[in-house]
């Protein structure tokens, strides 16, 4: 792990990118007052400067990292944290992710779960979980949390 640490600081700034589309999605939907944090497997320090040096950092309230569990995805308890962190039930949360894992610990915490395509999981590997929802663009994903809330 130490050597991954290592490897991964030397690395992570230079290859860091938002996929096409989020800042504006993010945009959009804090602009609508939609609450929104990060969960992530990742170390919470290293998350939120790659969320810092893609200019996403203002949109989110929070960020939930492995250190600030017991027990990670596919389990709920990441989740929950980032829910409870957003002052909200996670069952009134939609839980948005490109990996499996997302999509099962989403539904672990009782959220609506939505699969987006641009990650690395193929299509057909995420819709094998079932997510309530699979959006293909940032946009899509707009439009999805914004029919079920403002509606």
């Amino acid at each position: 792990m130490r050597v991954y640490r290592e490897h991964n600081a030397t690395i992570h700034d230079e290859h860091i990118r938002a996929f096409p589309g989020i800042a504006e999605a993010l945009r959009e939907l804090g602009g609508r007052d939609v609450p929104m944090g990060v969960v992530t497997s990742k170390l919470r320090v290293t998350a939120w400067h790659g969320l810092e040096l893609t200019g996403l950092a203002p949109y989110l309230a929070c960020c939930i990292g492995a250190e600030d569990c017991d027990r990670f995805k596919p389990e709920a308890e990441p989740v929950v944290r980032g829910a409870d962190a957003l002052g909200q039930p996670a069952s009134e949360c939609f839980y948005v992710g490109d990996s499996p894992f997302d999509i099962q610990a989403g539904k672990a915490a009782g959220c609506s779960t939505v699969a987006v395509t641009w990650g690395m999981f193929p299509e057909q590997q995420l819709a094998a979980e079932n997510p309530d929802y699979t959006c293909a663009s940032p946009q899509q994903l707009v439009e999805v949390v914004a029919s079920r809330i403002f509606s």
